[in-house]
């Protein structure tokens, strides 16, 4: 081989070398992205936001259902209160207006005892209008008792007979009728035959 080949050689054979350095280095370096390849990331970037707003969406929705489940309740409460107030208010009513029957029979019973013992009390006492001692005159014929029944025919606190007693108006016995009845007749009494219709007691009449 001549020295000419030689140089050539010595020449050609570094090129080489650095172009298939070259080549492999240019190999090994990715292609640049191309906007047909960037495509898909942006729409998976646009279904996430569409994601992210629906997300958001249900969040509000699910909030405003729990707020309008508590203002629900907090209602029914409101109105569970205002049915007890009206239930208990009912109720004091009812007591009240038994209450109102019960003093009015109190009251009732009063005023019939009160009659009662009106009735009782003998009209004609030691100190009666016409000045005769007619308490004197019933102490000795019965004790003053007005529903003496000794069973002896005679009755009262005046010591009726019978016989007498009705023919004074009266029904019955003396010692069936009130105090008032059997004062006026032993009056009547007096006034038709005189004290001699009590003959162990009368003059007491004047005592």
């Amino acid at each position: 081989m001549t020295k000419t080949k030689l140089v050539l050689l010595a020449l050609i054979i570094p090129v080489v070398c650095t172009t298939g350095l070259v080549a492999n280095a240019v190999d090994d370096v990715p292609p640049p992205v191309t906007s047909v390849e960037r495509a898909p990331l942006t729409v998976l970037e646009s279904r996430a936001e569409g994601v992210s707003r629906n997300s958001t969406r249900d969040d509000l929705a699910e909030r405003g259902a729990i707020q309008a489940a508590r203002d629900d309740a907090a209602y029914e409460r409101k109105q569970a209160r205002l049915r007890e107030i009206a239930r208990l208010a009912r109720i004091e009513a009812r007591q009240e207006e038994r209450r109102a029957i019960r003093e009015a029979e109190r009251a009732e019973a009063r005023a019939a005892e009160q009659a009662e013992a009106q009735v009782q009390t003998p009209v004609m006492s030691s100190g009666s209008s016409d000045g005769l001692n007619w308490l004197a005159l019933r102490n000795c014929e019965s004790g003053n008792d007005y529903q003496r029944n000794t069973g002896n025919g005679y009755s009262g606190a005046y010591q009726f007979l019978d016989s007498t007693w009705q023919a004074m108006g009266g029904t019955g016995s003396a010692w069936q009728a009130p105090p008032a009845e059997q004062d006026m007749r032993a009056r009547m009494l007096l006034e038709a035959y005189g004290d001699e219709q009590w003959p162990a007691c009368g003059d007491l009449l004047y005592s």
